[in-house]
């Protein structure tokens, strides 16, 4: 596919002046021709942009942020922690593809050769130091502010994954050491944002805290956080974010501050200042079950459901908003990301059905109030195409947060060739096709249930 070309260069910052509105939208090379290419240098040079494009701290820029963050007027040196975590879970995701590239015989794959600006293929990583990342972030936007030469360079897939990994683990290293604040022996979270001063925004200041709930969330979903400082997360964010049902994103900004952004001019509760909102509530239940946090991030999803259906407290109709404001009454019904990632997270991770390069897993995160009084659990999905039912049977009690996969049967065979590993279950598109010749394909599976904490 093409690249989309306008006459902005530099992230915007500054023109090409050779850009010609009648040579059309797309980016093209020395010769006129309309530069064509797969979808995998697409997404390795806005990853690798992103890894380069660094502030005072060595952190992602913030930059004129997004309308929807209101952190938006720390343009010049603000940085942005919790979504460089972002970018770094999305580097190790490139690289596990790269692997199963590998695995299938893919020895080598071709890119525009200005792209190797941004590439370590020596084996090393760096030193990747703020001034040498920007440097060579401003050198890569120089030779391809206008055309492009479409020449291609071969990059070994090895050599890749291994360049990959060592920026994912350059970004891990700086989140750790630089931006985890310990409050006690049992409570601590990450910096959120700097300001335009170049100011961290949040930990004690003065006789006051701040800490703001999107950080965390980031740094669970995208595997910064390791299971002990999840739990001093979440009993920071106990202390200082939840109020009865639901975390609000904030601390209270005392004024109004032009070096952070509009966030500080809005009343407390409302919008973006400390409001319950829901898509970050969801997620932050979402990162808590991939982690195995299975009873915490069930808690989230039922205050969520229980804020939602109370409408003489909402004062709107059943139903997951954008956000709760002060009252708990709902706002923004029309604009918002949180019903989908609740029954996206109630799909993929409370029943466990999810794809798994291109196979379908099961691991469920059930809780006992899941299953009926028969013991039973069932949802109904549609996986490639299959239309399944899948329900689970716990079949030796129900008191249990953790479940032990003891057996499968689709439409009452078991399939041949499958990975079974405690409480996952994969099973191939082969055997699907094979298993699976009804309209709806009924899929049982037994549960033995094992305590566990979280």
């Amino acid at each position: 596919i093409p690249y989309w070309k306008d006459r902005f260069s530099h992230r915007s910052k500054k023109t090409d002046p050779t850009f010609d509105p009648g040579d059309g939208p797309w980016q093209k090379t020395r010769d006129g021709s309309v530069y064509h290419v797969c979808i995998l240098e697409h997404l390795l040079i806005q990853q690798l942009t992103a890894f380069y494009n660094v502030g005072g701290h060595n952190i992602l820029l913030l930059e004129g942020a997004d309308w929807n963050d209101t952190y938006d007027m720390a343009r010049e040196k603000g940085e942005s922690p919790g979504f460089y975590a972002f970018y770094a879970q999305n580097l190790r995701t490139m690289a596990q593809w790269l692997k199963v590239l590998a695995e299938r015989g893919v020895a080598y794959i071709y890119l525009l050769s200005e792209v190797n600006a941004l590439l370590n293929t020596n084996g090393h990583s760096g030193p990747y130091t703020r001034t040498k990342k920007q440097k060579r972030l401003q050198e890569y936007f120089d030779v391809v502010a206008g055309r492009v030469s479409g020449e291609k360079i071969r990059v070994g897939v090895q050599t890749l994954i291994l360049d990959l990994l060592l920026k994912a683990d350059h970004i891990t290293e700086v989140l750790q050491e630089q931006e985890w604040i310990q409050l006690d022996n049992d409570k601590g979270f990450y910096n959120g944002h700097y300001d335009n001063l170049g100011k961290p925004v949040d930990g004690p200041r003065g006789d006051r805290l701040m800490m703001d709930l999107t950080t965390q969330v980031m740094a669970i979903l995208h595997d910064l956080a390791g299971k002990d400082r999840i739990r001093a997360m979440m009993k920071a964010a106990d202390r200082y974010l939840k109020d009865g049902k639901g975390y609000r994103l904030c601390m209270p900004f005392p004024a109004v501050d032009m070096n952070i952004g509009r966030i500080t001019g809005f009343v407390y509760g409302n919008k973006e200042h400390g409001s319950k909102w829901m898509q970050q509530n969801v997620m932050l239940a979402n990162g808590l079950y991939r982690h195995g946090f299975g009873k915490m991030a069930h808690d989230i999803m039922e205050d969520a459901y229980r804020l939602s259906t109370d409408s003489a407290s909402s004062r709107i109709f059943p139903g997951l908003p954008s956000y709760f404001g002060p009252g708990d009454k709902g706002a923004y019904a029309y604009l918002t990301g949180s019903s989908a990632w609740y029954l996206l997270t109630l799909t993929t991770q409370v029943f466990g059905v999810r794809g798994e390069k291109g196979s379908l897993c099961l691991q469920p995160a059930l809780q006992p109030s899941q299953f009926d009084e028969n013991g039973t659990a069932t949802i109904r999905c549609t996986f490639r195409g299959f239309r399944l039912a899948v329900t689970y049977h716990l079949v030796k009690g129900h008191k249990a947060y953790f479940h032990t996969l003891d057996g499968i049967r689709i439409n009452g065979k078991r399939p041949k060739t499958m990975v079974a590993d405690g409480n996952r279950y994969v099973i191939s598109i082969k055997e699907l096709q094979r298993l699976c010749l009804n309209e709806e394909n009924e899929v049982q599976v037994e549960l033995i249930p094992v305590p566990r904490d979280g």
